[in-house]
């Protein structure tokens, strides 16, 4: 009977009033009469007479539209749309209003009540952007640098969330869960071709796979991000047949060749298959092997984990990849100095609680493990 008192004062508080310009506007409403109106009304400061085609109703209604539990997945994927077609059109303009919307979210950050996680749904707009002010912490892990990536990461996912509350307890969900690989496999993206393993051993945090054979466009990793559009490019059509292939999931790095490779569709994974010829002037090469994932043996140890592959992170996760291989009895490193592999399954876009990444390295049973003749 306390709480049920206390967030009704809280809804009829100060603190929780809605704004003005909110109290009398469904969010489904809302973003009907927008999508109709902004196209004869004066524009604001972050649209100009140069995107004529764009119809992107202010911040405040923009973020009240897409943090709504209420609004329709049209509704949302409207306005997704015209933010999309800004970008085309003014990416200056583009990143002015996404620097709106990032000061209006942090617009509660001082405020105690918008930020506390309460148990039930208030239909408060400032509650809904105190949960957006957290899921944008979440995002960022302390690099600001990255606020217009992390918020438009965020809008994204909500044009497909029940609301902003429904998506942080999505995250929070998936996050407690991450530590399985059922939940790993439910983050891989679907109707991608990936390639083909058996499972050989499980060990909890971390499993020996047995992969089939699969062949790499591979590219060295020292012009950095030129090197994912080096082989962006290639699968594209960027090659001498100008023939256009399907993506396929996990990228793979190799830290010992420094190379970054996509799997090649499956039609390219047989010896006497002729995958298309990279341009003279490409710096990509078609190999086998795995792009090293299965150089030395087709038996690999793989540990997985989500969130953001940071290179911090990465690290970590190499180090108790080998800990657990070297306290192992029946499987050993193939060469003792290999450094694992990443592999990373989802697009850019993907939040950390959607994302699944692999370190992993060639091994082999120990002698202890194999049995005698």
């Amino acid at each position: 009977q306390k709480l049920v008192i206390l967030c009704t004062l809280a809804v009829h508080s100060t603190a929780f009033v809605i704004p003005l310009q909110h109290q009398s506007l469904h969010a489904t409403k809302v973003a009907r009469t927008c999508m109709q109106s902004q196209r004869s009304a004066p524009r604001g400061p972050y649209m100009s007479a140069t995107v004529d085609a764009v119809s992107l109703p202010p911040p405040k209604e923009f973020l009240a539209v897409m943090m709504s539990s209420r609004s329709s997945e049209q509704s949302k994927s409207d306005l997704i749309e015209e933010l999309r077609m800004l970008r085309q059109a003014d990416s200056s303009e583009y990143d002015d209003f996404v620097d709106q919307l990032i000061a209006e979210v942090e617009s509660v950050e001082g405020n105690v009540w918008a930020q506390m996680k309460w148990p039930i749904p208030l239909p408060s707009y400032r509650v809904k952007l105190g949960c957006m002010s957290r899921m944008l912490t979440r995002l960022l892990d302390g690099e600001d640098q990255r606020k217009r990536a992390a918020v438009a990461t965020l809008v994204r996912q909500l044009a497909t969330s029940k609301g902003v509350r429904g998506m942080e307890r999505e995250a929070d969900i998936r996050t407690r869960d991450e530590t399985t690989m059922e939940e790993m496999l439910a983050r891989t993206p679907q109707g991608l071709e990936t390639p083909q393993y058996e499972v050989l051993a499980e060990k909890g945090t971390w499993e020996v796979r047995a992969y089939a054979e699969f062949s790499v466009c591979s590219t060295d990793m020292q012009s950095g991000p030129g090197a994912f559009n080096a082989l962006a490019g290639y699968i594209f059509g960027g090659n001498q047949e100008e023939q256009k292939m399907a993506m396929t999931t996990p990228v793979i790095s190799s830290p010992q060749t420094n190379t970054m490779s996509f799997v090649m569709p499956s039609a390219y994974w047989t010896p006497e298959s002729q995958p298309p010829t990279p341009l003279p002037s490409a710096p990509v090469e078609i190999q086998g092997g795995g792009g090293g994932l299965t150089a030395g043996s087709d038996t690999v140890a793989v540990m997985w984990f989500g969130g953001f592959a940071t290179r911090e992170t990465v690290a970590q996760r190499k180090a108790a990849l080998l800990e657990q291989i070297a306290a192992d009895e029946e499987w050993e490193m193939v060469e003792a100095d290999a450094e694992p592999l990443l592999l990373q399954y989802n697009d850019p876009f993907q939040p950390p609680w959607k994302r699944r990444n692999e370190v992993a390295v060639p091994v082999q049973k120990t002698t202890a493990a194999v049995p005698a003749k």
